[in-house]
């Protein structure tokens, strides 16, 4: 997860650089990455991530963004076809893999995404990533044994706030309502020392059917 203060002082350093030299690939990039996540400016994180493309074609961490804009958009096929861009020109990224498997996630095809996470483990076992979107995608499908064994894994390896409410979500889903509040209650505790968004605690909420807490919290 990203900190807002430093992803604002990254815009601010993006646009002093480009002051300099408007050729910057990695400029754009940076101010696309904040259009995106934090601004919900779309049209304006298209034109900078393509800028970035154009200035340099060769930039995969560009093209995997790109994709993320997409999915978001539910562009499916057009982001499919931008991850694969970037897979090809950063083979070895565990991270664009990884995200190769978002626009499948986002469509509703599960198993295909599931798939994908798959493929990155298999590449590196100890990828907290992966294990994560992939424990997400086998909960979607029901599969709730894999989903926990996967997300337990992630927050060994990783101890990131998002995989305890994804914790919390699961067993939520699953009726387990002691071990859904005590998700909750360890993002009250984070809380105190680290941001922790309200989304986290929403999406426990709803899986245990508590709506009202759950717009609340949203």
């Amino acid at each position: 997860a990203s900190d807002w203060s430093s992803d604002v002082c990254s815009s601010d350093l993006a646009l002093t650089a480009l002051r300099h030299d408007p050729t910057l690939a990695q400029a754009h990039n940076a101010l696309g990455v904040v259009a995106l996540f934090y601004e919900w400016e779309w049209a304006e994180a298209e034109r900078a991530f393509h800028r970035a493309i154009t200035l340099d074609p060769l930039y995969g961490e560009a093209h995997q963004r790109l994709g993320m804009l997409l999915t978001v958009q539910r562009r499916f096929d057009e982001a499919r076809e931008m991850f694969e861009r970037a897979q090809a020109l950063d083979p070895l990224s565990r991270i664009i893999a990884t995200m190769a498997g978002y626009p499948a996630y986002y469509a509703g095809d599960y198993a295909d995404a599931a798939r994908r996470f798959r493929q990155v483990l298999q590449l590196d076992p100890n990828f907290s990533m992966a294990h994560f979107r992939l424990g997400l995608a086998c909960a979607q499908q029901h599969q709730f044994a894999e989903a926990l064994e996967e997300l337990a894994i992630s927050k060994a390896l990783s101890d990131d706030r998002d995989v305890v409410a994804a914790l919390g979500q699961v067993h939520g889903m699953m009726g387990h309502r002691e071990e859904a509040l005590a998700a909750i209650e360890e993002l009250a505790t984070r809380s105190k020392t680290a941001f922790v968004p309200s989304y986290a605690v929403a999406v426990v909420y709803a899986a245990l059917g508590e709506t009202g807490l759950a717009l609340d919290w949203l």
